[in-house]
């Protein structure tokens, strides 16, 4: 699963009762958890906003994927990752299939 929020990409992994994630095709590392899906939505759409935030105080400009493409099946190509679904997080923060 992989979710979207303003041009960025996010994964989400689940282990021994939490779920985790980190912003996808970018070199930085920013990644969030929590112990449910939907406060996992909110903690992706927060570190989106703190790595902003942390990037204006640095004087960088934050990194947004490049993405390579998108197959006919909404696979994103950029040799890391190809999941047969998009998800995006929206304003509601609910899961919906884009693909």
């Amino acid at each position: 699963m992989i979710l979207r929020h303003k041009g960025n990409y996010g994964s989400v992994n689940q282990g021994q009762g939490i779920f985790w994630g980190k912003l996808l095709l970018i070199e930085d590392s920013v990644t969030y958890e929590a112990t449910d899906v939907e406060s996992l939505k909110r903690e992706f759409i927060l570190a989106i906003e703190d790595y902003q935030r942390f990037c204006v105080e640095i004087d960088k400009k934050p990194e947004l994927p490049e993405i390579v493409g998108v197959t006919r099946n909404g696979c994103i190509m950029e040799g890391i990752i190809c999941q047969p679904k998009e998800y995006t997080v929206d304003s509601e923060l609910k899961l919906e299939n884009v693909s």
